[in-house]
């Protein structure tokens, strides 16, 4: 008769919630004890610089009725400064509302990382990828600034994990919220779009090629579709700010030294420098 083969302790859950436990701390200690602050204004001046600073600006902008929008407010995609303010609120001072939601968001990569590689190869591969995602420096070194790394790779974590699960279980739907996730990570960086792009022949087309080809193409559509859903109306919000409009009626006719629009002239000076 045959003896049991004993599971490895490292593939035990007592295993997986030490290392849940210890990378909470060390994220803790990352966001709160090795970056001190003591008034909100000493946090924007040591840790909102440079792009930062054009998120933040945003951000206060969502809460005023009316606001004008300029172009350097429209120069990134409006996913993180919405993010910002939706934390900080119309006060912008709810700080420690913000880094908790960075503290989660970077307890979600390291533990979705594990799950979606234990959905593609199994529950060792997944609780390998779990024990190097818990001490991986890269994925939390940003959680307490205000960048759009740390959203965005929550939603594209998310996404990757529904396409995993819509071609494990066959279930159409899935494709439908991956392609949901994929643009909204497309509103904190635009490059979300390359990378639902590049994921879906590499998730769909080695699993689902023996599929029938009406099968695939309501896969291919299901994504597609929850993708526009999102994109779409950004689209419409971000071209209304700029313009005031989408799709005027008249094209712009230039004059000597600008372009003059129906509802204004936007004069362009001769020399930038």
């Amino acid at each position: 008769m045959t003896k049991k083969r004993k599971r490895s302790i490292l593939l035990s859950t007592g295993f997986l919630c030490v290392m849940v436990v210890v990378a909470g701390i060390l994220r803790y200690l990352w966001i709160f004890p090795a970056h001190p602050w003591e008034t909100f204004q000493q946090y924007l001046d040591f840790y909102v610089y440079s792009d930062m600073l054009a998120h933040w600006v945003t951000a206060q902008k969502y809460w005023i009725p009316g606001v004008q929008w300029s172009y350097a407010d429209l120069m990134y995609p409006p996913g993180t400064g919405a993010f910002i303010a939706l934390l900080f609120g119309p006060r912008m001072e709810r700080l420690w509302l913000f880094l908790f939601a960075q503290w989660l968001q970077t307890m979600w990569i390291f533990f979705g990382t594990g799950y979606l590689t234990f959905l593609i190869y199994g529950r060792r591969a997944g609780m390998i990828a779990l024990f190097i995602a818990a001490f991986s420096f890269p994925l939390f070194d940003y959680a307490v600034y205000m960048l759009s790394e740390t959203p965005f790779t929550s939603l594209l974590l998310v996404a990757a994990i529904f396409m995993a699960l819509a071609v494990r279980q066959k279930r159409h739907p899935y494709f439908l919220l991956a392609g949901i996730f994929f643009g909204l990570s497309a509103t904190m960086k635009a490059i979300g779009l390359v990378a639902g792009a590049l994921l879906l022949p590499v998730f769909f087309l080695p699993y689902c090629w023996r599929e029938q080809l009406r099968i695939r193409t309501l896969f291919a559509s299901f994504f597609c579709a929850g993708l526009l859903l999102v994109i779409v109306p950004v689209s419409l919000l971000m071209t209304v700010r700029t313009h005031g409009e989408f799709m005027p009626r008249r094209c712009p006719r230039t004059s000597g030294r600008g372009v003059l629009y129906e509802r204004g002239s936007y004069e362009l000076p001769e020399r930038i420098f």
